[in-house]
């Protein structure tokens, strides 16, 4: 599907809540690869209003900010996603990447501790 088609699948109000949210991360995600990040961003966050239980929309909105160096607002993403889904170990590296970011080296040894924990096998963690 083109970034198009799938901008208009996911506008579809009459769908149901859980589509509608899969439908938006899809489209985020093309915009991500298409290195379209604000656009990407934007449609995250969309799909975080619709469903703010969604670990998997915070982790997917954080890196599409971290990647467009927005280290603020991606960080306080993965701490949602921290929060929403604890044992997930690349929240926790993504968050001290964040964190990292923004000079708060304390949070970020705390968080790549935590993942590293989760995950052992992280090499750059």
């Amino acid at each position: 599907m083109s970034l198009a088609e799938l901008a208009a699948a996911a506008r579809q109000p009459d769908l149901p809540l859980a589509t509608r949210h899969a439908r938006l991360v899809r489209l985020g995600d093309a915009y991500a690869d298409a290195g379209d990040l604000d656009r990407a961003a934007k449609t995250f966050t969309l799909a975080v209003r619709l469903a703010p239980s969604s670990h998997a929309a915070y982790v997917s909105l954080g890196v599409a900010l971290g990647k467009a160096r927005r280290a603020a607002p991606a960080h306080e993403a993965f701490v949602h996603a921290t929060t929403l889904a604890p044992s997930h170990a690349f929240s926790y590296r993504a968050l001290g990447l964040a964190a990292s970011m923004l000079g708060r080296t304390a949070d970020a040894a705390q968080a790549l501790r935590v993942a590293l924990r989760l995950q052992p096998t992280f090499d750059d963690a």
